[in-house]
């Protein structure tokens, strides 16, 4: 009799065939939508009409981004970690990479093993780091958003959606005061600091890990520095994708070109198909259509820009992770360590600190640098 009869199936296995299901029908969905009821000719016509000098400069803006972020990741993590800005710029690359091609955007999870695996730290105590990241891009956004209600007409969603994201930054913004500037209570004994479920316990180690991380950022140089780079990277980012639109006819204005970037990137937020397939494209259409472009045009730039920038993470992201050093089984096999870490029923106490990450049982080649851009992001 075989050894698979009456075996039980993997029920995480299942629940992630499930999502990645998911994402793939929203994301055909939403292609559909885009494609319906546009003018073929005109659709193919708009793809052969690109101003391609225009469209490489944005293509080489955008990959600046990457390398702005590696720069703001660098001043975020400890300053004694042996990483360089050029090594968490590759880090970043090889994320981008996995994004593209895994779903539920598990590319910020790889790029954070990445860089704990060179700097030889534990994953947690990189993640406030990477937590710093989005709040000055979320703050950022919102601020963004504020302002372009006050000279471009937003819809009336749009701008309910932005209060309720600057209210939710307002309340983030107050737990990190209160993280970094609370002093550490007393010492509790033991019994009482044990957690009685695991996800529970994981929470507390992950407090704990972020109380310290952020103390010892503090709202010194790093902190507003890191802050000031967030407003320079979401610039490389939303500046190419007007520069593209111009490149494929849209003469709409520069604030124009804003707020359809930011409505896209507000829509792709949560974590969907890989790459986002469908969902960008579908955000992206949308809030042309607000501003009175045709859909035609609308279809046929979402479809140019997310080639432009995606093909490109690609390439360069598969030869980022190449020369990192790690392969995608070994980052899984990371991660699967670290949770068997994490949720271990042991005798510690759940603030007890992790062990640093010691890599895989492999020597790691020696450190090389991200791939140069090449004119691609």
């Amino acid at each position: 009799m075989s050894n698979a009869v009456g075996r039980p199936k993997n029920p995480k296995s299942r629940r992630m065939k499930l999502n990645l299901l998911a994402g793939y029908i929203i994301g055909l969905a939403c292609l559909v939508w885009v494609f319906h009821d546009i003018h073929p000719g005109r659709f193919f016509r708009s793809l052969g009409g690109i101003n391609w000098p225009l469209a490489a400069l944005g293509v080489l803006i955008e990959a600046a981004s990457y390398f702005v972020m590696g720069v703001r990741w660098r001043i975020l993590l400890k300053p004694e970690a042996p990483v360089s800005a050029l090594r968490t710029a590759q880090a970043i690359y090889c994320g981008l990479f996995l994004n593209q091609i895994l779903p539920l955007r598990v590319g910020e999870l790889g790029r954070g093993f990445l860089v704990s695996h060179w700097a030889g730290l534990n994953f947690l105590s990189v993640l406030p780091s990477m937590a710093l990241e989005r709040f000055f891009e979320a703050f950022w956004m919102a601020s963004g958003l504020g302002a372009l209600a006050l000279f471009v007409p937003l819809p009336r969603n749009l701008i309910r959606g932005g209060k309720i994201l600057g209210a939710v930054i307002v309340g983030l913004a107050v737990l990190l005061m209160v993280l970094i500037l609370r002093k550490p209570g007393p010492e509790r004994s033991p019994s009482l600091r044990r957690s009685p479920g695991r996800l529970r316990r994981v929470a507390r180690i992950f407090l704990s890990e972020l109380r310290t991380e952020f103390r010892e950022i503090g709202f010194g140089r790093r902190f507003f520095l890191a802050f000031g780079l967030s407003l320079v990277v979401l610039c490389l980012w939303a500046l190419p994708f007007w520069t593209i639109m111009r490149a494929c006819g849209i003469r709409e204005p520069l604030l124009v070109g804003f707020a359809v970037w930011l409505i896209t990137h507000l829509g792709i937020a949560l974590p969907n198909s890989p790459g986002n397939v469908g969902s960008y494209q579908f955000f992206c259409v949308l809030a042309l259509l607000l501003f009175g472009v045709d859909k035609t045009a609308a279809s046929s730039f979402s479809i140019t820009v997310f080639v432009l920038v995606s093909l490109p993470q690609i390439v360069l992201g598969a030869v980022a992770l190449a020369r990192s050093g790690m392969t995608m089984s070994a980052l899984s096999e990371k991660a699967k360590q670290f949770r068997r870490h994490v949720f271990a029923s042991s005798d510690a106490p759940p603030d007890a600190p992790l062990a640093p990450d010691q890599g895989p049982t492999a020597p790691d080649p020696a450190p090389s640098d991200p791939p140069a851009s090449g004119g691609s992001d």
